[in-house]
């Protein structure tokens, strides 16, 4: 069975996964509630303005099939990117294009985005790590009291 994995995105230009199919952010009312197996949501929260946030994370999730759903995030963190940039050596051109050139309000750490989530009701965290050393991807799923 064919899964219903979707991407939204903010612009064209945002990268997403390719089994999945792509969705602009604004209409994302179109898609039926629990329908989804899996959303990709990549570093979207980073170019919203913060008082959205939580509300924008309820109504993703609210996308995806209970328990068994999962939302994607995957985002630059910002001490993560300016300790690898000082201590590894991290090209600083390429720091400039994660801050400065993606149209980012804001670059969270990895537990801003975790109080964020967790201050959502029926959020779970299934999965939380750094990926290359400077961007962390989280899962999260829905579940019902």
């Amino acid at each position: 069975m064919k899964k219903n994995n979707i991407a939204l995105i903010l612009n064209e230009e945002d990268k997403y996964p390719s089994d999945y199919n792509e969705h602009f952010v604004s209409e994302i009312e179109k898609i039926p509630t629990g329908s989804c197996d899996n959303v990709y949501v990549g570093d979207i929260f980073d170019r919203i303005e913060q008082e959205h946030i939580s509300s924008m994370l309820k109504n993703i999730v609210e996308k995806v099939k209970i328990e068994d759903g999962l939302v994607h995030i995957k985002s630059p963190d910002i001490l993560q990117l300016s300790w690898y940039t000082s201590r590894m050596n991290l090209d600083v051109h390429r720091l400039r294009y994660v801050l400065y050139q993606t149209n980012r309000k804001n670059c969270y750490t990895l537990e801003e985005m975790i109080d964020m989530i967790l201050s959502v009701p029926n959020i779970g965290i299934v999965n939380a790590h750094y990926e290359n050393g400077y961007e962390y991807s989280i899962t999260i799923n829905r579940y019902e009291n």
